[in-house]
Order: C-alpha cells, then structure tokens, then sequence
C-alpha cells in the first residue's frame, strides 16, 4: 500500500481554544515507552497518527532511561562544539522538528508532549492555557506548590521564580505538538538546568537518579482532571500504525546525520518521493499526469510517496497553501518560480516539462531513483 505522508484532512474545523474546561476528551498514551532517540521518533508518529485518525487532545509523559539532548530545529551557535561536549558525556543527541530551546531527558527528566488541533492551542494566551493541563504533571512532583507557582513563559517552565523546565511547539497539518520536560532531583525537588551556547555546562543526570514514575505522574494528572474538569479520559495503546511509523522516523530522520548535523529533512521516509506541479484547475494534461501517477503509486506500493501541488493553491488534498509539517522539493520549488506547468519532480528534480510522461519511461526513471538512493531493487 502506497502512503503519500498527508493525511486525509476534515472539511470542518471544530473551532475550540485548547481550554481543559470546554474539551471532552483526553487521550492518554499507554504503549511503551523505548527510550533514547527512539522517543523523538515516537514522539512524531503519535503527531502523525493522530492528525490522519482526527484523534482528540493526546498526552504522553514518561522518564527516559538513558539522557538524550533534543536540538532544536534552528542551529544554535558553536553548535559543533555543544554537540561534541555531550557526546564527550555520553548524551546521544538528535534534532526536533521546531523550536528554539533544547531539551535535555533524562533518568531525572520528566519528559511530556501533548498533541492537538493547531486552531485549539493557537492562541495568544498558549502559556496560561496549556498550564491548565500541565500544573498537575508538576504538582504531582511536588504537591505542596501551589498553582499560581506555576508558569509557562517562552518556552520556559517556571517555578517561582526558577526555570525548572522549556518546551517547545511544533505543526503538523492541522494539529500541533507541545514536547517539554521537568527537571528533578532524587528528593523530589526541583533543579535549574543550565546549558550554555558554548556547551561548557551540562548537568550529568548520571549523577542523579529520581524515585518519580512516569505513572506516578499519569496518575496525577488523571486525578486532577477527575477531579476538576470532568472529562472523559480514555486510553491511546501502541497500534501498529504508531509502531511502523516509529520506526521509519528513527531510521530515516532521527539517526540520520543530515537531520541531527545539517537540518535537512528526508524527502520521503525509506521511499522515493514523486511529485507533481499542476495547473488549477487540472488540464487534460494535468489530468492524465495525475492519472499517470497514480498507476505508478499502485505499482510501487511501499517504494514511493506521492504528492500533486496545484499552482496557486498548494498541496491536493490541502489546497490552504504549504501545509506545516510538509515542504516542497526544490523541484517543484524551481517549477513554481519558473512556472512550469505542468511538471513531474523525482526526488526533488524535475524530470519533465510541460509535458505528459510516458509510463514505461516514468518507471525506469523511478526504479533507478530507488536504485541510487537506497542501493536495491524496486522490483
């Protein structure tokens, strides 16, 4: 079965602020928890799957094992150097999908991410929203702190008048993920965590060991929202979907050099990506190329991922615009300047012009591509 990376999107919005008090349903993660960079990958497919499945507000909190730094998407300065200095440490580092703190999990690092509809979370006063939801996961830490100790400011956790925590937020489609951690001593009380541009200070979380469970802290949360605002709360297991798509994120983005080193992004995850730029309205050309391509699709199953861009109006089945989560090649970025219309991209370039391809020669420029790219067969 071909995937083509894009959900199939709802025609209606349902139009709520991310507001504990008006939502019905929360959705906690229940599958494992596989640690090290395996969690960032994780992480994705929840935002992924629940996006495609329309899924309601989905919370994930868990204590990783092993520490691992999550860089944000935009380099920071002397990056080379922060990146050496942990592994001199032992802290695997990969890089998130957006943000602008790093952060730092670990076996004292109560680590969380909350997924939901982007127009629900939207909002000027995010901080003060989102802290509706997430006080409980700190005062399950420590009880006796009261509330209004309790801040989240520029992606920064506080309490008091300590940073203890950063989160950041990142879109998908119509939904958006907020991934953040708490950090902990073994007594239970809070630490400032402190990391440098240059890298020179990282706390060694190897020297800290935390008595906190992740569950420990689910069931505070629970308890709160039980208690407080009446929801429905039920349970997200690891389906198969989650399990699969895990582990093509790890393999091909998570582990691989260009995303954590250079910022570059796998066109496709394990596939060839085909696209193509289109008239809108489609022409008879337009028509027979989306016509074309979908033959390819089918033949190709799992070995390539399809997208049509129509000019003016963005991806297909979007047709908003550049949908957040999702670029353009430079293939279709170059049709777009240079208006070439039609064109069919493969891996990022463009392989015909304002042209209809012809099957057979489309097909022997995808096997190759798949060839080349990953050194097998796509027979």
């Amino acid at each position: 079965m071909c995937t083509t990376g894009v959900p199939i999107l709802r025609t209606e919005q349902i139009g709520r602020r991310f507001d504990v008090k008006q939502a019905s349903v929360v959705r906690f993660y229940t599958g494992p928890n596989p640690g090290g960079i395996w969690d960032a990958a994780l992480d994705e497919a929840i935002l992924r799957v629940t996006c495609e499945d329309h899924g309601p507000l989905t919370v994930r909190v868990w204590l990783n094992k092993s520490p691992v730094l999550v860089l944000p998407r935009s380099p920071m300065q002397k990056e080379g150097a922060f990146i050496q200095e942990c592994s001199t440490r032992g802290i695997h580092v990969t890089r998130g999908l957006s943000g602008r703190r790093c952060l730092l999990h670990g076996p004292s690092v109560l680590s969380f991410s909350l997924v939901d509809e982007s127009n629900a979370l939207a909002s000027g006063d995010l901080e003060r929203e989102i802290c509706q939801l997430l006080s409980p996961v700190i005062r399950g830490i420590q009880s006796e702190i009261p509330t209004s100790e309790i801040a989240f400011d520029q992606g920064h956790v506080i309490v008091g008048e300590s940073i203890v925590g950063a989160f950041n937020t990142s879109y998908y489609f119509d939904y958006l993920m907020l991934q953040g951690v708490v950090h902990v001593h073994s007594n239970q009380h809070f630490t400032t965590l402190k990391i440098t541009k240059e890298g020179t200070r990282l706390t060694c979380l190897d020297q800290i060991q935390s008595h906190v469970s992740s569950q420990h802290i689910m069931d505070a949360i629970k308890k709160s929202i039980a208690q407080n605002h009446g929801l429905q709360m039920t349970n997200m297991p690891a389906s198969v979907r989650v399990t699969e798509l895990m582990t093509e994120l790890h393999q091909w983005k998570y582990t691989n050099n260009d995303w954590v080193y250079h910022q570059l992004e796998p066109l496709a995850l394990g596939r060839i990506l085909l696209e193509s730029y289109l008239a809108y309205p489609p022409t008879n050309r337009c028509r027979e190329i989306i016509a074309i391509v979908d033959e390819i699709s089918k033949k190709y199953a799992d070995k390539v991922e399809c997208r049509k861009w129509l000019r003016g109006r963005g991806l297909m089945s979007w047709l908003k615009g550049v949908p957040p989560g999702l670029r353009p090649s430079g293939g279709v970025v170059q049709a777009s300047k240079k208006n070439i219309v039609p064109a069919v991209v493969v891996q990022g370039n463009i392989t015909h012009e304002r042209k209809v391809p012809v099957y057979d020669d489309l097909c022997e420029i995808v096997e190759t591509a798949y060839n080349v790219t990953f050194g097998g067969t796509s027979e």
